[in-house]
């Protein structure tokens, strides 16, 4: 019995358990989308890497902010589906909801992520898995969007490059001229 009891602590220690509270994580995404990016900033590594798709790019924590206000133009939600912790990954889905995301008829976008954390700070945030989204039509949403912007309201030309705030903004607008024309 003993030993049967020393195999099942000894799996349940070197596996994936379900999260129940992982302090860091859940505060640092309680305040990316309830708080504003001062309640995060404590949780964040001195550089961020976030990686999607064979896209890689590291962050200062001021440049994390742009991307931060970028995002959080587009008034964005999420819920927790699943959780788990690896060491010190967390291996996350969640569903995001945004304006964004519904203009691009993928919302609400229902993603695998891994969070790396390192000495309590957010290091990596690896997008792993897109489970519920369909490419081929956000991507046509998008052209057409840039397309119909570059014919129609060239002052707005180039937002879907801009990932500032400013940026945000501007393809909010082409979302409204586009879809009130």
């Amino acid at each position: 019995m003993r030993q049967i009891l020393f195999i099942a602590l000894l799996i349940l220690a070197t596996s994936c358990n379900r999260a129940d509270n992982f302090s860091t994580y859940t505060k640092f995404i309680e305040g990316y989308y309830n708080k504003g990016f001062n309640s995060i900033s404590d949780y964040l590594n001195d550089t961020i890497t976030i990686k999607d798709d064979g896209y890689e790019k590291k962050y200062t924590k001021s440049d994390f902010q742009v991307y931060y206000q970028w995002d959080s133009v587009f008034q964005p939600t999420h819920e927790i589906l699943e959780i788990y912790r690896c060491d010190s990954i967390i291996d996350v889905v969640v569903s995001i909801s945004s304006k964004r995301f519904e203009f691009l008829e993928n919302n609400p976008m229902i993603t695998r992520q891994n969070i790396y954390l390192s000495e309590g700070k957010v290091t990596v945030i690896e997008f792993v898995e897109s489970k519920s989204a369909d490419w081929k039509v956000w991507i046509e949403r998008r052209d057409s969007l840039v397309k119909w912007i570059d014919n129609n309201h060239k002052e707005l030309s180039g937002f879907i490059y801009d990932m500032t705030k400013e940026g945000a903004e501007d393809y909010l607008k082409a979302i409204d001229l586009y879809q009130n024309e």
